[in-house]
């Protein structure tokens, strides 16, 4: 059976500073893993626009995963 993946993009442009980087990234990772087995067997890739703090990003991220897994529950 396939699982889920995640890629990221996290650009220099947007966000200058390596720990900052690093920082969502890390967030991102650990938000993914905690939710990996209630996802559909889908690539996911994250493009991250601009700078966010912890508690906005996992927020957000708990808002997209959860659509995520809902709507593919949905189509089946």
């Amino acid at each position: 059976m396939m699982s889920p993946r995640m890629g990221l993009v996290v650009p220099k442009r947007t966000i200058r500073k390596a720990v900052e980087r690093n920082r969502i990234k890390r967030v991102l990772r650990e938000e993914f893993r905690k939710r990996r087995l209630a996802l559909p067997a889908f690539d996911i890739v994250i493009h991250v626009m601009a700078r966010v703090d912890n508690a906005r990003l996992r927020a957000d991220v708990d808002v997209l995963f959860t659509r995520l897994a809902t709507s593919a529950g949905d189509e089946t």
